[in-house]
């Protein structure tokens, strides 16, 4: 049962393997529809609703680069449509101008947060707002749960006198460490 379940996870878990894999993408900006040599489809809504101007802007910018043959560009769907040569220019060299023109550079160096991280923090910070405003102010999460680690900790230790793990003498390290660090 153990092994059908582990093929089951891996194959749910498999990296899918695009056409435009090797290619970074920016998750909802700007991501690689499909790469062939000498030719790379990019979609991103920045894209859609541009104005001519906008486009033959965009489109002269690829254009100076040696290697470039052609650009498309549709507005209504925000494809963007690169053919080069492959001789000349790297496909990760089209994608980088493409998101130098874009003004993608930031939006690529940092590092994107999952949607669980994102609801875990959301989480944190509506129980931390409770408890701050349930206690008038005196306490927030973070003291709340200082507070209560170190009465375990008093507990184990003194009645009773309890050394499993984590044991008391843990449990007040684990104390020291939060109030030190909101210091």
């Amino acid at each position: 049962m153990h092994m059908v379940v582990g093929f089951i996870l891996a194959s749910l878990l498999r990296k899918k393997k695009g056409m435009g894999a090797g290619l970074p993408s920016i998750r909802g900006k700007l991501e690689t529809k499909h790469a062939l040599p000498g030719r790379l489809r990019f979609s991103s809504p920045l894209l859609i609703g541009l104005q001519d101007r906008t486009q033959l802007k965009i489109g002269a910018e690829i254009n100076r680069i040696d290697g470039i043959q052609q650009v498309d560009m549709n507005e209504h769907t925000g494809s963007l449509l690169i053919r080069y040569d492959p001789s000349v220019i790297e496909p990760f060299i089209v994608h980088g101008i493409v998101v130098k023109v874009l003004g993608l550079e930031k939006d690529l160096e940092k590092s994107p947060d999952g949607l669980l991280t994102r609801e875990m923090g959301l989480i944190g910070r509506s129980l931390n707002q409770h408890i701050y405003e349930s206690s008038g102010g005196v306490m927030d999460l973070k003291s709340a749960l200082m507070t209560s680690v170190f009465m375990l900790a008093l507990y184990r230790i003194v009645i009773q006198g309890d050394r499993a793990l984590p044991g008391g003498i843990n449990l007040i390290w684990w104390t020291y460490i939060l109030a030190k660090q909101g210091s």
